[in-house]
């Protein structure tokens, strides 16, 4: 409980001195936004979007700067009993790009955007409970602390590859997803990302069967 109510960026700086005493590490306690994201981003050779979910300004911030600045960025995210990676550089297609997101979308369509497009087989989809109520009560997404460990292990393991040039990296429009649950790996390889007709069909469901909760939703989030 020493940690508890604790800002995150602080803890994990300290967990990381533990590990190496010798890392330099600069903390932005505001968080990365328009007016330091360059500064953020300087001398990096590998972005990390560990942006938590409903943080959607930031994280396409960080993710159009970086992808500016041609940077590789990787994203992983948990998912219920599940680990899912995606990666975005030059010259494939952008975060934004590749999930279709759109000035006219609200922050309720951009969600469903970002959950379909970086888990597109959607292995945890029969056992995860995305209702407005549920993520209001609880105040968090549904995904466990092992689903947590679970991305990290793909995306650290991702990074290494990518700083080591040792194969050619994950990036949109391919992704991956293991769901601990099911026991179950997917590799995808999705054309046009969100604007593919599937995945727009999926997209459709989705709008389909939350729609009604919409308001309720955007409440929420903001």
């Amino acid at each position: 409980m020493e940690n508890y109510n604790r800002p995150k960026v602080e803890v994990m700086a300290e967990m990381i001195k533990e590990i190496n005493p010798n890392c330099n590490i600069e903390i932005f306690n505001q968080g990365v936004q328009e007016d330091n994201v360059q500064e953020f981003l300087h001398a990096s050779t590998v972005v990390l979007d560990c942006i938590d979910f409903f943080c959607l300004s930031a994280r396409k911030t960080l993710q159009a700067a970086a992808y500016e600045s041609g940077l590789p960025i990787f994203l992983a995210a948990p998912m219920g009993f599940s680990g899912t990676l995606i990666g975005f550089e030059k010259p494939g297609p952008s975060f934004s790009s590749y999930l279709n997101l759109k000035e006219e979308d609200d922050e309720f369509d951009q969600l469903m955007k970002f959950l379909i497009g970086v888990a597109p087989k959607a292995l945890h989809r029969d056992y995860v409970d995305f209702s407005v109520e549920r993520i209001v009560k609880m105040q968090t997404g549904p995904s466990i602390a092992s689903a947590v460990s679970l991305g990290v292990g793909l995306l650290s393991t991702e990074v290494i590859l990518r700083v080591l040039n040792k194969r050619l990296p994950l990036l949109a429009p391919r992704s991956v997803q293991f769901d601990a649950y099911h026991l179950r790996f997917a590799k995808n390889n999705i054309l046009g990302g969100n604007k593919n007709i599937l995945q727009r069909l999926k997209l459709k469901l989705a709008s389909k069967m939350y729609g009604d909760q919409r308001s309720e939703f955007l409440k929420f989030i903001k």
